[in-house]
Parts: C-alpha cells; structure tokens; sequence
C-alpha cells in the first residue's frame, strides 16, 4: 500500500528511471506534486496524529551524504527503482531498515512477452485482463494504473529477470531440474486460461510465471538485480538504516535523515532529484491495521505476515514508517479498503465441496483457495469441512495440490488427519 503522492519531474530519463517502482511513492525534489489534499479527510487526520515530529539535534548527525536519488526501502520495488536509476546515470542511495534486501514469494503476473511464451502462456488480450480486474474490483482502482501494468509487465518482467545469469527456462514439458542450486523459471497454472462463459464462477488467466529457488523465493533474482546496480558504480547501499525523517526545504523534500541502528548516530543524505518511498505496508503495525485494514486485524489469526527481513535488534519491516514519513511532508493516505501484504491461511483444495458446522454449503467451490478462505471467515463457529471424492485421483491431480488445512495457531494438519 502506498501514500498518494504523485510523481514530480525529476529530470532523470529512461522510462522515468522507475522501471519497476511503479508501485512506490515518489516524493521528487522538484516539488511535492498532488500531496496535498484540499481538504485532508478524517483517515488523513487520524494518521498524520500517529506521525510524531520528530526533533534531531544538527549535533546527532554524523554525517550528510549527497546523492541525486534516495531510495528507502530494499524490497522488489526499491531495488528495482535504485538498479534503474543507476543504470540511467544517477547516483543512488538506498537505504534499508532491515540487515537484508527484503523479497518473498516467487510469483509474478508477467504475459505477452517472449519469456512467458518460452514458458507455454498464451498471449492474453490486455483489455479483457484490465475489464476483468476492474469488475472485481468494483470499479475503486485507477484504470490507468492498472493498463501502464498491463503495457509493461512483460518487459519489466525480463529486465528483472534478465539480471540472472544462467536462468533456466522449463517450458509445459519439462521436468524440473534435479539440482537443488539450479534457478528456473516455470508457469503456474497455464490451462487456467480455460474459461467457460455461463459455467465458470472465476475467471482465471493464465499469466503467472514463478521462481524455483532453493528457499521458496525469488530471492537470487533480487540479489542480482542489487549487485546489477552496484556494478554501475553509481549506487551505494546501507542495510540497518531506518528512515526516521523527511527534510523539505522551499516546500520541496530535500533529504532523507536515518538512524544507524549500530551506534545510534544519524546520517543526512541529501536527494537532487528525488526520494523515493519503497518501504513495505504497515502489516507490522497494529494500531494501523486495526485502524485502516479491521476486517483483517480482526482475524490476525488466520493471516500469514510472511516478512523475513529484520533489522540488528530483532525488529520486523512493514510498520508504517514510509506511510508516516509522506503524511508528514503532505501526503496522505489512499481512502481505505487497503491492500495489505498478508496472506490468509488456507483449507483444502479447489473444487469439492465445503460444509460450515450447520453441514450448510458457504459459497461457490469453484474460488481460487484464496477466495475460498475469505468465505471461510465468516462462518459461524470453528469447524468447516471438505468433502472429497474417494476416486479423485481419477480425475483430479488432488496429490500434487496437497491437500491441507492449517490451524488458527499456525499449525498444519494433513487432509487425513
């Protein structure tokens, strides 16, 4: 989730220099464009009260670097936003709370380009993808975002990718390597373009391209991406950073302040062109979630908040901090729902039947799992059921979809347990 700021011309090309970093917060030094609501709503007042000045005597920074472009935040978009700036010939800082770059998952919508064509997914109408989103949406995103993702995902696709050397490419019916080191690339779910009009409840594409890694991710990828822009010598990068502070100077964000968790000192870096906010949502943040995401904190129990990055003193990302950093300067925040990095847990497998403990069927089984699982939480009491044909493996690849559920306490049963 992202505050609403606008993108301000910053004076640096190729392609905007964002690449990927679509989905970050840019606070360009060549003024804070479309921050500023006319007339901040109650969501705008409440977080700007959570935002607390914060005063940094000029005798606690040890140092004020200067860079054209300030990253914060070394997740997929940062480090993308800081390789492509570097690569257009800026000099890049970025700064990370955590001691790691910060990835997770290995999956990403990526059609219409060579890549995915390698990888058996068919070329999928844009327009039809865009429409379909639009409905399930109910309308609320902004078309216009949504079609520049449809323009550029291939492409972004294999530029970030294509910072991997070596990267194996299995098409439809190809076995996966044997080699547990060997990265690869393969396609989820490609007949899942299959739809049927007046039968199919869902209307599925077949888009997703996924890394095989050794620990789930795509973790190697990101780490080339990061070592593709240090080679430009213009990027630089400082793990165990947090950004605490923005500086404006003329009503322009002129500097980024950040704590160096080692010693406690602070260090000033300087942005000609532009900060960007790449910093993670605020899943970590309770009184945020409860605040701006209820329906989830409400059921935090079932949600997975799967962030593996933490900083030097055993503390998690994800806590609100660039949100409240672009409240501070003028921003706000997008009128909630918002979209939060939380995945819930999910039970049993796509298309059987499910029963809540009246033995009442809850929805339309054919759901994505996901979907399925929001259904779930709204069932009265604590027990819900599958009903699986005992031939299944007949018809339907159950053993590959392993089967299973997994408790409000995180842990995980078998189907036939």
């Amino acid at each position: 989730m992202k505050t609403s700021c606008q993108v301000a011309k910053a004076g640096v090309t190729r392609r905007g220099f964002l690449g990927l970093a679509a989905a970050s917060a840019v606070i360009a030094g060549s003024g804070i464009a479309g921050c500023s609501p006319a007339k901040p709503s109650k969501t705008d007042a409440d977080a700007e009260q959570a935002q607390t000045a914060l005063e940094i005597a000029e005798s606690e920074i040890k140092e004020t670097k200067e860079a054209d472009v300030v990253v914060v935040g070394l997740g997929v978009a940062g480090v993308a936003a800081m390789r492509s700036a570097a690569e257009a010939g800026a000099h890049v800082i970025a700064v990370e709370k955590t001691s790691i770059a910060n990835c997770r998952s290995n999956m990403f919508a990526a059609f219409n380009c060579d890549t995915a064509r390698k990888l058996g997914i068919p070329d999928t109408d844009p327009t039809e993808i865009g429409n379909e989103l639009m409905t399930q949406m109910a309308h609320r995103a902004d078309y216009r975002v949504i079609n520049t993702w449809l323009k550029h995902c291939g492409e972004a696709f294999e530029w970030y990718t294509g910072a991997y050397k070596d990267l194996l490419l299995l098409g439809p019916e190809d076995a996966f390597p044997e080699n547990p080191d060997q990265i690869y690339l393969y396609a989820e779910s490609v007949g899942g373009s299959t739809y049927r009009p007046g039968i199919d409840h869902e209307h599925l594409f077949a888009a997703c391209c996924c890394v095989g890694s050794g620990d789930g991710t795509h973790r190697p990828i990101l780490e080339a991406n990061i070592e593709k822009a240090l080679e430009t010598g213009n990027a630089e990068t400082v793990f165990d950073s947090p950004a605490v502070k923005l500086e404006t100077k003329d009503g322009k964000v002129s500097a980024v302040v950040c704590k160096n968790l080692q010693d406690g000192t602070y260090t000033r870096y300087t942005a000609s062109k532009g900060v960007i906010l790449a910093s993670g949502d605020y899943s970590y943040n309770d009184e945020m979630l409860q605040k701006y995401a209820p329906w989830v904190y409400a059921h935090k129990d079932n949600y997975l908040f799967s962030h593996e990055g933490m900083d030097c003193k055993g503390n998690h990302a994800s806590t609100g901090d660039g949100q409240k950093l672009g409240i501070s300067v003028g921003g706000h925040l997008d009128i909630a729902p918002h979209a939060i990095m939380a995945h819930i847990f999910q039970f049993g497998v796509e298309n059987f039947i499910e029963l809540n403990e009246r033995g009442e069927r809850f929805c339309n089984e054919d759901l994505s799992m996901t979907n399925i699982a929001k259904v779930i939480l709204n069932q009265p009491g604590s027990k819900v059921f599958q009903i699986i044909d005992a031939k299944a493996n007949d018809y339907y690849p159950i053993d590959e979809m392993l089967p299973m559920m997994r408790g409000s306490d995180g842990e995980t049963y078998s189907a036939e347990a």
